[in-house]
C-alpha cells in the first residue's frame, strides 16, 4: 500500500504542476521516516492535497472534522492517498489515541489546529488538540506554513497558474499537563506557524 501510495502521490504533484507554481523552504526538515506532527495554517481544501505532493512521506496520516463524513464524494479518493482519522465533536481522548497508534506505528500525522479553512486568508484561533497529542505521544510538531493556494480558483478563471509558498521549520515540543498549559503551548507553536507567513495571514498571532 505505501508503495502505491507514493506513486499515488508522484502522479498528484504532477497534476498539480498543471494549475500551480510551488516554491518550498525547508523540505528538508521533514524526516523520511519515523513519528512527528506537522502543523500549519488552513487557508484552502487544496492544503491537503498540497502537503501530499511535496512531503515524500506515503505514510501520511491526516486529521478531519467529522462533518466530512456528510460530503462522502469527497472522501472517495483519499484511501488511494493517505490514511484519515475523523474527529467527532466531543471525542478528543478517542481522536488522541487513534493520533497516538498512527505516531506509534512511524507514521507523520497531519493537524491543521484552526479546524476549518479560513474565510478572510488570516489566521483564527486554534484548538488545542496538537499541543495534547505532542505532549501524550512526546513526539514532536514541526511547524509548517504556506500561502497562495486560496487565489486558485480565481486565476483558474483567468487561466492563470497560481504561485503558492510554503516554509517548514521549527520543530517544536510541546507540554499540555494542564488545559492553560495546553492552550498557551497551542499559542506558542501558532506563533511559530505566523512567524512564517507574510504580516497579512498571521491574524490572531500576528
Amino acid at each position: 500500500m505505501l508503495r502505491w501510495r507514493a506513486r499515488a502521490h508522484r502522479a498528484l504533484a504532477a497534476l498539480l504542476r498543471l494549475i500551480l507554481r510551488v516554491e518550498v523552504e525547508g523540505l528538508e526538515s521533514i524526516p523520511r521516516e519515523g513519528p512527528v506532527i506537522f502543523a500549519a495554517n488552513h487557508l484552502s481544501s487544496l492544503d491537503l492535497p498540497l502537503f501530499l505532493s511535496v512531503a515524500r512521506r506515503p505514510d501520511f496520516t491526516g486529521i478531519m472534522g467529522a462533518e466530512v463524513l456528510a460530503k462522502p464524494g469527497r472522501l472517495r479518493l483519499i484511501p488511494l492517498f493517505c490514511d484519515i482519522i475523523f474527529a467527532p465533536r466531543g471525542q478528543r481522548d478517542l481522536v488522541l489515541q487513534d493520533a497516538a497508534r498512527a505516531l506509534a506505528r512511524g507514521d507523520l500525522i497531519g493537524i491543521l489546529p484552526e479546524g476549518a479553512c479560513s474565510r478572510t486568508g488570516s489566521m483564527g484561533r486554534a484548538y488545542t488538540g496538537v499541543a495534547r497529542l505532542s505532549a501524550h505521544s512526546g513526539v514532536p510538531v514541526l511547524a509548517g506554513a504556506w500561502h497562495g493556494q486560496e487565489r486558485l480558483w480565481a486565476n483558474l478563471r483567468r487561466f492563470r497558474r497560481t504561485a503558492v509558498h510554503i516554509r517548514i521549520g521549527p520543530t517544536l515540543t510541546l507540554r499540555a499537563s494542564t488545559d492553560a498549559e495546553a492552550q498557551a503551548e497551542t499559542d506558542r507553536l501558532m506563533r511559530a506557524v505566523a512567524g512564517l507567513l507574510p504580516p497579512e495571514y498571521r491574524g490572531l498571532y500576528g
